[in-house]
């Protein structure tokens, strides 16, 4: 036989042409990304191809095209970029609480988010008072429609935001509840500085006597304590005596109460420990 005239009974591999050209036919059919596709959706349209006789290289291409047009699509944009929520007003659906000052939302236009509560630092997990911060924060927003104000993105690419409930500013609510402390690393808001002022003087969730602090509420103290004597004070609500930190009796058994100042301790009817404040607290007044 002349061999211009065989024909191989076998099937031939599919040529890059042959790929190039699947898909090119399935790009011109297609119709722009507005909205995110889901994986479900993508499997289904290319389990579809397969059974129309498209080859496994040819599908391994349009996989790749389709995950890059899902990638590059506006909504996919969105999602990515927090930044263009800061200094805007937007509504939202809050879909889970990662603890009491962290939350996830999904905003009317379908971007996904992460929210960090602007102004405000809630105990870790495992310090006091941290599952009340969160529980607190579930009550509050979870399911909840709310409305963000965003101020930042931080290093961890979170939205910084103002979250507000049925008229309710969440960072306030949780201060003034005592669960919170004033951020005023990051923030010098009046209204929460004014929320925590009056949590310390209701003594209000770790701010009451007694209570166990955690990180955020032993640094405000610190903080608020004047210069010469660094506090915090504990006072002994036994004998009603305060003592400063370096004290022989700062850690006694009975020196729960923390004061941020000597003033405030002498307000609520403690006097200076004589052993070492007595002289210290004369030269405050």
């Amino acid at each position: 036989m002349d061999p211009t005239l065989e024909v191989s009974a076998e099937p031939q591999p599919s040529t890059p042409a042959d790929v190039t050209s699947v898909g090119v036919e399935v790009l011109q059919g297609a119709q722009p990304l507005t909205e995110p596709v889901s994986v479900g959706r993508a499997r289904g349209d290319l389990l579809g191809l397969s059974r129309k006789g498209v080859s496994a290289s040819a599908t391994a291409v349009l996989v790749f095209l389709a995950l890059l047009a899902i990638a590059s699509s506006p909504a996919a944009q969105r999602a990515a970029d927090p930044r263009r929520f800061v200094g805007t007003r937007t509504s939202a659906t809050v879909t889970s609480v990662a603890d009491g000052d962290t939350v996830s939302v999904t905003t009317t236009d379908g971007t996904t988010l992460t929210v960090r509560l602007d102004g405000t630092d809630t105990p870790e997990r495992g310090e006091p008072y941290s599952a009340q911060a969160t529980r607190a924060t579930r009550v509050m927003l979870l399911s909840k429609r709310v409305q963000l104000q965003g101020t930042d993105v931080d290093r961890y690419g979170r939205l910084v935001a103002r979250v507000v409930v049925a008229g309710v500013d969440s960072s306030v609510q949780l201060v003034r509840d005592g669960l919170a402390c004033h951020y005023t690393r990051y923030s010098s808001d009046a209204a929460l500085a004014a929320a925590q002022a009056d949590a310390q003087r209701r003594g209000a969730g770790f701010w009451a006597q007694g209570a166990p602090k955690p990180a955020c509420a032993v640094g405000t103290l610190k903080s608020q304590a004047p210069p010469g004597v660094a506090g915090p004070f504990h006072g002994n609500r036994s004998s009603h005596v305060y003592h400063a930190p370096g004290c022989t009796n700062y850690n006694c058994r009975n020196c729960t109460v923390v004061f941020a100042t000597g003033t405030a301790a002498e307000a609520a009817g403690f006097k200076p420990a004589g052993d070492c404040l007595r002289s210290e607290a004369r030269s405050q007044k």
